[in-house]
């Protein structure tokens, strides 16, 4: 319970402190309403003055000073940007009479003006909060207002409103001059034409004390100042409750899909009431009544509470199947690609914040294409400038996809051979024979010829046996037959095939070949069968009366004849006469 109350009284403390930070500059937000209401029909328009023509719409909403205390206000409203300043200051002030002078009471009786005005202005300004927001600064700061916006000199359009479905242009007029009252006011037809939310002002609001409800700061009256942190603790009360009574029933569906899926349920539940408990904040926050700007900081902030935590559950979710697929790969024995499951999983996650961010910001009305352009031309950059680093990516996820070696294995690769201890994102590590660690870029390493000893299933067994060429053919059968028997008879060297044959005749010896497979894959039983098959060897030679022959060579002597000189002295007489007649 203590831990309860302590997260509920944190999240309430950064709640109103990020909301004093953020909504206390509320002045640089100036929403105006729905959009689609700003353009009043022409109908309406007329609706404000007997026979002008349809107000303009409203020109597009420049940054507003909402919350600014100190506005210049013109006692006279000698301008419609002078008039709606001054009414919107006194009634910040909470001087609803001075605002009251704003409006256009001649429809209301003289003797009852000074009672109802006061009024009529706080529920007007309560109904532009919540409905609208005026952009002040939009408004023409002439006296005789914007002559180029199509409605009559005396007519000004401010905003709109929708009432019952329609779309209510709220306007100034241009009264007459007169001692002590402002040259502009907000239209009677206009405050007609409110009447209905004039009417439905909120029950807090009317039985509230006055200081709670006229009073505002930051465009946030001391009720609601009051009542969001206790709407914050509610939303976190209800989304702990509600994720405590999922939980079983989620767990047991996430189970009956995925066996696996129970500890993911489980590892997710921190950042599923944090969801839980805005998504309830954001469900409840129209219940405040903020005024339009206000209502548009705390969304935004409920709005940055979502992304956060969809960001925590999918960093969450992904670090718990990249458990799961660790456990499972070390298990299969593919340390290889293992290895590579704690990298890929924050690649994930760093695209998964990127994504909720930009749409986050979309949210926030910010233009993110030229953001998303920029970082595809500065990827492109930082692509060509670290080609080696992504062809050593790329070979990396080639090793790990055909899977030619893997962690543990014994291969050659090139010249060089040794056990493959690690395959990672840029190289691969290798133990050689003689104990040194070789370091292979993954590009370099995935083009090479690779041998995997790993992968034998048998190993070749080949002999070249050299007799002596004192070897009678009948010892050569003999020896023949009882080798071939031996390879036969030994239960590791397979049968098909077995093969022994007289091969050549050497420079030196009677070569005899011995062709067959060990069945093993482990090269220390096969020495060990190996052993075995040439010590069996031996004794068959020996018990055939035979030998291994060595390099050896044979020489012959003899004295020689000389030159015969007989058959010299007939030869000479005729090479003579041969020779004169050429």
């Amino acid at each position: 319970m203590r831990a309860c109350v302590t997260r509920v009284a944190g999240a309430v403390g950064a709640f109103v402190v990020m909301g004093c930070l953020v909504i206390a500059p509320a002045r640089a937000e100036a929403a105006v309403g729905d959009p689609s209401a700003n353009a009043a029909s022409v109908g309406d328009a007329r609706a404000v003055a007997t026979s002008t023509p349809a107000p303009r719409p409203a020109p597009e909403p420049a940054p507003a000073q909402a919350a600014e205390p100190a506005i210049a206000a013109h006692p006279d409203g000698a301008s419609p940007q002078a008039a709606m300043r001054a009414f919107l200051t006194a009634c910040r002030q909470g001087d609803f009479a001075e605002a009251s002078r704003y409006l256009d009471l001649h429809a209301i009786a003289p003797e009852e003006r000074a009672a109802k005005g006061a009024d009529l202005a706080w529920r007007l300004k309560s109904v532009l909060d919540r409905r609208a927001w005026v952009d002040v600064d939009a408004l023409s700061a002439a006296p005789e207002g914007d002559r180029e916006d199509g409605l009559p000199p005396n007519v000004e359009h401010v905003a709109s409103i929708e009432v019952a479905g329609r779309t209510t242009p709220i306007a100034l007029v241009r009264a007459p001059a007169s001692p002590g009252r402002p040259a502009w006011q907000i239209a009677s037809t206009t405050l007609t034409a409110l009447e209905p939310l004039l009417a439905e002002i909120p029950w807090v609001e009317e039985h509230l004390p006055s200081f709670l409800t006229r009073d505002r700061f930051a465009e946030i009256t001391p009720w609601q100042w009051i009542a969001l942190p206790g709407l914050v603790m509610i939303a976190t009360a209800l989304g702990t409750l509600l994720t405590r009574l999922l939980r079983g029933p989620v767990r047991r569906l996430a189970t009956w899909i995925w066996s696996d899926a129970g500890e993911l349920v489980d590892g997710t539940r921190a950042p599923l009431r944090v969801l839980a408990s805005v998504g309830l904040f954001l469900g409840l926050l129209p219940s405040l009544l903020l005024s339009v700007p206000a209502h548009a900081i705390v969304r935004k902030l409920g709005l940055a509470g979502l992304a956060v935590g969809f960001i925590w559950l999918g960093a969450r979710g992904l670090d718990e199947l990249g458990r799961r697929t660790i456990v499972r790969l070390t298990g299969e024995g593919r340390l290889d690609a293992a290895g590579l499951v704690r990298p890929a999983s924050r690649v994930a996650k760093l695209a998964l914040a990127l994504v909720v961010l930009v749409v986050l910001a979309q949210n926030f009305g910010l233009d993110v294409t030229g953001v998303i352009a920029g970082l595809g031309v500065g990827g492109l950059a930082v692509a060509l400038a670290a080609q080696k680093t992504v062809e050593n990516l790329f070979g990396g996820v080639t090793l790990v996809a055909d899977r030619p070696v893997q962690v543990g294995d014994f291969c050659r690769f090139g010249d060089r051979v040794g056990t493959i201890e690690e395959i990672g994102l840029r190289s691969t590590r290798i133990r050689t024979l003689d104990r040194t660690l070789v370091t292979v870029p993954n590009s370099e390493f995935s083009s090479l010829q690779l041998e995997n000893y790993a992968a034998r299933d048998r190993i070749w067994l080949k002999l070249v046996l050299g007799l002596r060429y004192e070897t009678t053919a009948d010892q050569l059968r003999g020896v023949l037959a009882a080798l071939r028997q031996m390879l036969l008879d030994h239960p590791r060297v397979d049968d098909d095939p077995a093969r022994v044959r007289f091969l050549d005749y050497g420079a030196y010896s009677l070569d005899v070949e011995i062709f067959a497979y060990v069945l093993t894959n482990q090269f220390d039983e096969y020495l060990e069968v190996r052993e075995q098959v040439l010590l069996s060897i031996m004794d068959i030679v020996a018990e055939h009366g035979t030998g291994f022959a060595f390099p050896s060579q044979t020489i012959y002597t003899t004295r020689d004849g000389g030159i015969d000189p007989g058959r010299a002295a007939a030869t000479e007489p005729g090479v003579r006469i041969e020779a004169r007649g050429a």
